[in-house]
């Protein structure tokens, strides 16, 4: 009966999660993830690792659905130009890999891999999925990051609980070239080399 009442324990500690919710999107993050909101960018870190939703307008109403693999192919290369150039000062080498289509909760997205080469500025390498969402008013993007190997239980629960709160796209716009996540991508590089001038300044 013990050993019964040890492991149902282990389970409901491993489940626990606490719901966000606001006019754009509802997400449940696992517990122990601290919450930072800045902005368009909602985030929740733990140790290394983070969860991060970025918001942009949908302006020239960009569907991700009408994506070509010319389409892909172009978003993977802006990607990894955007990150070269930004990080360029610092040789943090970042690979972008797996650039696909897929299908979240009805939902097509943009997928993609980050692997950041920055233990010998932060202490530790970067392993990133990115997820980017787009309907008729937003593009959302979504990153989770952590400093080892995805776990993909946790990051498959989370993206499976992320609800948009936005219509789909009723009108195609002949753009199709890529989706302009400038705010998502500084934030993030502006994470790394805010954490560079930290480990920097203590040396």
């Amino acid at each position: 009966m013990k050993k019964v009442f040890t492991f149902l324990l282990l389970i409901t500690c491993l489940t626990i999660v606490k719901a966000y919710n606001n006019d754009y999107f509802s997400i449940e993050i696992p517990e122990g993830y601290n919450e930072t909101i800045n902005d368009n960018m909602y985030k929740w870190s733990k140790d290394n690792k983070y969860i991060a939703v970025t918001i942009n307008n949908n302006t020239n109403k960009y569907n991700i659905e009408k994506y070509t693999d010319k389409d892909l192919e172009t978003q993977k290369k802006h990607l990894e130009e955007t990150y070269s150039k930004e990080l360029k000062e610092y040789d943090v080498k970042v690979d972008v890999s797996d650039v696909k289509r897929n299908t979240i909760n009805n939902y097509s997205v943009l997928e993609y891999n980050l692997y950041w080469d920055s233990k010998d500025y932060i202490g530790y390498n970067m392993y990133q999925k990115g997820i980017i969402y787009t309907t008729k008013n937003y593009i959302y993007t979504f990153i989770y990051s952590s400093d080892e190997e995805i776990n993909n239980e946790e990051f498959t629960s989370t993206i499976n609980s992320f609800k948009l709160k936005d219509e789909p796209i009723s009108h195609i716009s002949p753009l199709l070239v890529y989706i302009l996540v400038v705010g998502t991508l500084l934030g993030i590089i502006g994470f790394i080399v805010d954490t560079i001038r930290k480990k920097k300044e203590h040396k």
